[in-house]
């Protein structure tokens, strides 16, 4: 059995002058990715390998993820994972080694949205930045998986995990 939890970047700070793929994390983005980095310990997933986008937003949830979780050496940066679609994300997960049974995910919208729903055949909307969507597959191999073959596990969003002010 195979897992991935795909994970939208946390969200960003919009600074002028700044390329899109500079974009660093806003303060509340920050605080986002170690809620859900903890969200992700709670329920006792932890990936062995994280492949992320090389927007600065995307590595720099990482990082918090890869702190939060203590795990380390699992970083891979495929940059098809930045203003990709929903083929080149299937081409990343079809090349991921076997050696691994989780793996985490960490790209952009819309096309992380639309890869959830593609593989799972569930409806998740619109992940909102730092959103998790697990799927299972029942799959021996990442290379085996395609549409609508694996099976929702759990979708959470930091806005449900939010203190109010």
């Amino acid at each position: 059995m195979k897992k991935i939890v795909f994970v939208r970047h946390a969200k960003s700070d919009h600074h002028f002058g700044l390329e899109d793929i500079d974009r660093p994390l806003s303060p509340q983005g920050k605080r986002d990715a170690a809620t859900m980095a903890g969200v992700l310990k709670t329920r006792g997933v932890v990936p062995q390998r994280i492949i992320s986008s090389g927007s600065l937003r995307t590595l720099t949830t990482v990082q918090i993820f890869i702190k939060e979780l203590d795990i380390f050496d699992c970083l891979v940066v495929d940059n098809r994972l930045y203003m990709g679609d929903s083929s080149k994300y299937l081409s990343v997960i079809h090349e991921i080694d076997n050696d691994c049974d989780t793996v985490a995910i960490v790209g952009h919208n819309p096309v992380i949205s639309e890869v959830c729903e593609l593989l799972s055949g569930a409806s998740v909307g619109t992940l909102s930045p730092c959103a998790i969507c697990a799927i299972t597959f029942a799959a021996n191999g990442f290379d085996l998986i395609t549409p609508s073959s694996g099976s929702l596990e759990f979708f959470d969003s930091p806005n449900a995990f939010r203190r109010p002010t």
